[in-house]
């Protein structure tokens, strides 16, 4: 049996078609995970719950930290990137002359924009992680 990491869903696999249905399961999963839990206390079972920890018995429904939208991320990098490497161009082609000086600006410009683009996203992630963290504490 399998356990999704996102959710805490144990069983088969699923698949969903799209991003609507996924929501849908997760709100189903945390009702029916409130109503076992609310069974619990009911029936004077408090240690199960008091085990299990706020983070189990919580769904994040936002379990996809980007959402895809990667645009403005590619707009920082490209323009960091473009910039530093136009700064560099005379001082590469004054040192290699035009023909090299240019390949390595070229160079240079897709080394600049794939750190910055790695670096924003590693950054973006862990913001998220810390956001993330605080709600969780918060719903605590």
């Amino acid at each position: 049996m399998e356990e999704c990491r996102d959710c805490g869903y144990k069983g088969a696999p699923v698949i969903f078609d799209n991003e609507r249905e996924y929501v849908s399961f997760l709100k189903n999963l945390r009702k029916s995970r409130k109503d076992v839990v609310s069974d619990q206390i009911e029936s004077g079972d408090d240690a199960s719950v008091e085990n299990k920890g706020c983070d189990d018995l919580s769904v994040d429904e936002g379990a996809h930290w980007h959402h895809g939208k990667w645009w403005l991320e590619l707009l920082i990098a490209g323009l960091l990137g473009i910039f530093i490497s136009f700064s560099s161009v005379y001082r590469n082609v004054s040192i290699f002359g035009l023909g090299v000086g240019v390949i390595y600006s070229i160079l240079e410009f897709i080394i600049f924009f794939i750190f910055i683009l790695i670096g924003i996203i590693v950054i973006e992630y862990l913001i998220f992680l810390v956001v993330n963290h605080l709600k969780k504490k918060k719903e605590c």
